[in-house]
């Protein structure tokens, strides 16, 4: 009611009225990499007129911002697909989610005037807009600037595929409420991944299909567009993250029994996708293991050779440098000796090290000597389906299936918690302590490490206190 009250008394506000100009929430202008020249998706000049409106101009009291149309020749439908296609490809502007009022039509029957209606304004936009750049924040943090475009797809991808869920209440589309609650649809997923690779220079925007009720992304890579479905990427077990849809052509799309019933797709924007996959399809598109970061580079799993690799990316020769083979296939509890072929391992940073897992162990690798250490398992009447942080606690999740629809936690490890008793007290300083003076023993360095930069040392200490304080 609140909102329908707003767009009425949008319709009574004089569109004369000029507003103040104001770009403190623009998106990055452009794309990316110096002395390389990237496409941008050509738009309808009504697309752009909006997004302009959007871009430079705040919101009145009501919560709208007027937009010229004279002598464009726009139609009610016409409107009605750009502005949804401005609210799609734009999430940076989480404020407006393609709400409008239409002014009447001059005698041919075109739009002469409309109104942008944003769902805040004034200070509750102010306030909204801290809030939604808190919370982005920390994933703008998480990259990288020496990663190449592939690195930064790879990297984003696995990370809102293997830390976020679906939500099957299928009532969370808005990017800010993705982020507060960690889940969402496929709208939500794909707003998300888009509002990212607009942040780091990527050139994407969203394919829609009517048929399959289903969005995602396309994006720009090595000369051509390419699809990738974050949303379908998403298992059901926490922590995994598949590639089936990772950088594939539309041949792929239209052999695949889940995609080839979208005809319909609607890109948005004048653009041509590759018929074929990305070079690099083929090392992914049966690895179930999402990609991580240390110190810039980029870890995963390929699979080649028959077998499953945890392997680095040298983004020098654009191919992956095997470090340590994996388990190819998944114990399935109570099955009789019967496996799920394929590697289901997480991949999680801590400092040096990588900690991933097998059906029963959770095992810590030093990147620096490839040594590996068992942290922790569990018992044969189940296996470990994915690990992610909960808050801050490292936790395995445990079902008798491999794809369940419910999991048990076990926790793995929690930041700052050095005695291992997965609570924080004095104790855990008068231990780091212990270990850092070198008359501590059995404390893996990661442990050990609780401000992340991979050395353990005295700022170490005062970063556990500054948690202790809070």
């Amino acid at each position: 009611m609140k909102k329908r009250l707003k767009i009425l008394m949008a319709l009574l506000v004089c569109l004369a009225l000029c507003l103040p100009t104001w770009t403190a929430l623009s998106p990055v202008a452009g794309f990316g990499e110096e002395g390389v020249e990237k496409p941008s998706p050509a738009h309808s000049a009504l697309y752009d007129l909006l997004l302009d409106a959007l871009q430079n101009n705040l919101p009145d009291e009501n919560n709208c911002i007027p937009v010229d149309l004279t002598g464009m020749g726009i139609t009610r439908e016409i409107m009605k697909r750009e502005v949804k296609k401005v609210a799609d490809q734009n999430p940076e502007y989480f404020y407006f989610i393609g709400g409008y009022a239409c002014f009447p039509v001059d005698k041919n029957g075109f739009l002469q005037k409309i109104l942008l209606v944003t769902e805040y304004s004034g200070d509750e936009l102010v306030q909204k807009t801290a809030e939604f750049e808190a919370l982005t924040a920390p994933l703008f943090a998480l990259h990288n600037d020496s990663w190449s475009d592939f690195e930064t797809v790879l990297f984003y991808h696995d990370y809102l595929s293997s830390n976020y869920e679906y939500d099957y209440t299928y009532s969370i589309h808005h990017p800010k409420e993705f982020l507060e609650q960690g889940r969402g649809v496929c709208n939500a997923f794909a707003k998300v991944f888009q509002l990212l690779m607009n942040r780091f220079g990527v050139p994407c925007i969203s394919a829609q299909s009517d048929i399959l009720n289903h969005i995602w992304n396309v994006v720009y890579l090595d000369g051509a567009w390419y699809h990738i479905d974050v949303t379908w990427s998403d298992l059901t077990a926490p922590g995994p993250a598949r590639h089936k849809y990772f950088l594939t052509g539309t041949d792929m799309l239209a052999q695949d029994p889940q995609k080839s019933p979208a005809t319909d797709i609607d890109y948005g924007a004048q653009i041509e996708t590759s018929v074929d996959d990305h070079p690099l399809y083929s090392l992914f598109c049966n690895v179930n293991a999402p990609c991580t970061s240390v110190g810039g580079r980029i870890y995963t799993v390929v699979e080649t050779g028959g077998g499953f690799f945890l392997s680095e990316y040298d983004a020098a020769s654009g191919a992956f440098l095997p470090l340590l083979e994996m388990p190819s296939s998944w114990r399935i509890p109570n099955g009789g000796g019967t496996y799920h072929p394929g590697c289901y391992s997480t991949l999680v940073s801590l400092g040096g090290y990588i900690l991933y897992n097998d059906d029963m162990t959770v095992k810590a690798l030093d990147l620096a000597t490839l040594e590996q250490t068992d942290v922790t398992g569990c018992g044969e009447e189940t296996c470990i389906c994915g690990m992610r942080f909960v808050g801050d606690t490292l936790t395995a999740f445990l079902s008798a299936k491999l794809y369940g629809d419910s999991f048990d936690p076990m926790p793995v490890f929690r930041r700052g918690d050095i005695d291992g008793d997965f609570l924080l007290s004095i104790t855990d300083v008068t231990v780091l302590l212990d270990v850092l003076g070198g008359s501590g023993s059995g404390v893996l360095p990661f442990i050990s490490d609780v401000d992340g930069n991979g050395v353990s040392q005295i700022g170490d200490v005062t970063a556990l206190l500054d948690t202790l304080a809070a």
